[in-house]
């Protein structure tokens, strides 16, 4: 209950910004709440996103499709965010907190959207 609730809160906090957001700001928007700003997750119910194993070594369609789909309380951004948006988002985490992972395009991103049919539709509000 305390993880949809956490999940819940995460989703309604991540509210609008601006028409053109940088990957930092992004993921500052609609992350942070749950993985906080420094990428140290929240233990117990959200992970760290500083060094860790899945965000750095897996396939980058492993860990798009992580985001279409979420996982374990954390919303499917699929209809929520847009292939750049998902893009700029898994880039800064990807080369940020001392991490260093190859960053992830938005041709990546609407390529591996296309394969789903529940990910191809428009995303829905920002």
């Amino acid at each position: 209950m305390k993880t949809a609730l956490l999940a819940a809160l995460c989703f309604l906090t991540a509210g609008a910004g601006s028409a053109e957001e940088d990957g930092q700001a992004l993921y500052n928007r609609k992350c942070s709440t749950c993985h906080q700003r420094n990428g140290e997750g929240i233990p117990h119910f959200y992970p760290a996103l500083s060094g860790d194993a899945f965000l750095l070594g897996a396939e980058d369609d492993d860990v798009i499709k992580l985001i279409f789909k979420g996982r374990d309380g954390m919303p499917a951004w699929a209809t929520f965010l847009k292939d750049d948006e998902i893009a700029k988002i898994l880039t800064y985490a990807r080369d940020s907190w001392g991490n260093a992972a190859p960053a992830i395009s938005k041709d990546q991103v609407a390529a591996l959207r296309k394969t789903v049919p529940g990910w191809s539709q428009v995303p829905v509000g920002n």
